[in-house]
Formats: C-alpha cells, structure tokens, sequence
C-alpha cells in the first residue's frame, strides 16, 4: 500500500511450508509459518528507517527442534545489517551435537568440550541492540532435559541433569543444576567464564548418598 506524502511501502509475507537456513542457527528449518510484516516510508529526499515485524514465525529442524521467532528489526541500510533489534527466539528439543559445537565461537566451544554435554535441550534467546547503543544484548536461557555432562576433571559422568544455564558474552551461570552420580544426587551451581586459553570456574558442587568406591 502507499499513502502520501512521500511513499509508504508496506509489505506482508505470510510463510506457509517453506525453509529458512541461517548461520546464527546450525540447522536447516523446514515447515516454516508465521508473518513478516516489513514497513518502510519515503518522505522527500529522507529516508526513514523500515521497520520488519516478526510474528510467530516457527519451523522445525531436520533434527526436530521446534523454533519460534517474535520480534522486531529496524534500521535497515543497503548492505548493511539492521542497526535495531528487539527479537525472541524460543527453540525446543535443541540436539547437543557437533553441528551445535562447530556453531559456537572457540572460547564456548573450549567450555562445550570440557562439559561434554549430550541429549536435547529447551533454549529462550533474546538479542536487544538499539540504533543509539553500541553493540548487540544477548540473553540465551538454556534449561536441561535429563541431560548427561562429563565434566572434563570428575572421574564420572553426571545424569539425567535437570536445571538452568544463564548465557551472556563474557559468562555462563548455573542456576542448581541437579543429576545423578554414583548412586547420589550432586548438585551444581556458580559460574564459567569463557576464555581462549583456558575456561575459569568458580562452581559449588554438593553431593549426597554418593557410593564412594575405586572411580574417586
């Protein structure tokens, strides 16, 4: 539609079964639905900054995780990334595999190494940049589902580990991560900070009714 003065473009994209790849995501999603909703104005020789509406935008992975976009992304130049983002990213059953680690940057990809996770987990993602500030916000949530971790320096592999890990740029924190170990329960909390040398922990570790045989 165009209103004056000046041009009013308005565009409205509604997906019904088509397939996204992204590198911010290692997967392929298929089955993609959901609404684009892109606004971008001409007034005289000023160019306003489009505005693109995410709404409920979802597909499935070719590993099946369920993903789900809400959101905004503003600022757009030509060849240019947009300069304002306000997005929600919500990814169930996310599998922690080599695609996952080939994904993530070396200092995360040291800290993934060294806990050897496995299984699948629910992610919750939020990336804020505003046009005036620098640099991107990202808040990602990852919580467990039954989980197995082998941590680098225990000589067993903790199960079925059910909990939260908080991720920022410069930390991972977590929040009373609970499994099994050694016919125990042992839980886990405190923080990790990413490094390209060697990861720092600063983690409590408490165990209760653990078997204490050859393995410690």
């Amino acid at each position: 539609q165009a209103t004056a003065p000046g041009l009013d473009v308005r565009l409205k994209l509604t997906g019904v079964d088509v397939s996204l790849e992204c590198k911010a995501f290692p997967y392929r999603l298929d089955h993609l639905v959901g609404v684009a909703d892109f606004v971008r104005t001409r007034s005289g020789q000023d160019v306003s900054q489009g505005e693109m509406v995410l709404t409920r935008l979802r597909g499935v992975s070719d590993e099946g995780a369920t993903v789900e976009v809400n959101g905004s992304l503003g600022g757009f130049e030509n060849g240019k990334a947009p300069r304002r983002i306000d997005l929600t990213i919500s990814a169930k059953d996310v599998p922690l595999d080599d695609r996952l680690r080939r994904s993530l940057s070396s200092a995360f990809g040291r800290i993934f190494d060294a806990l050897s996770p496995t299984g699948k987990v629910d992610v919750f993602c939020r990336l804020e940049q505003d046009a005036a500030a620098d640099g991107l916000k990202t808040r990602v949530l990852v919580t467990t589902k039954g989980n197995r971790i082998r941590y680098e320096n225990m000589p067993v592999p903790l199960e079925e580990v059910t909990g939260d890990i908080e991720i920022s740029r410069d930390q991972l924190r977590l929040s009373n991560l609970s499994g099994k170990a050694l016919g125990g329960k042992v839980t886990l909390s405190g923080s990790i900070r990413p490094s390209e040398d060697q990861p720092s922990y600063d983690l409590y570790i408490r165990g209760s009714d653990i078997l204490l045989d050859e393995r410690l």
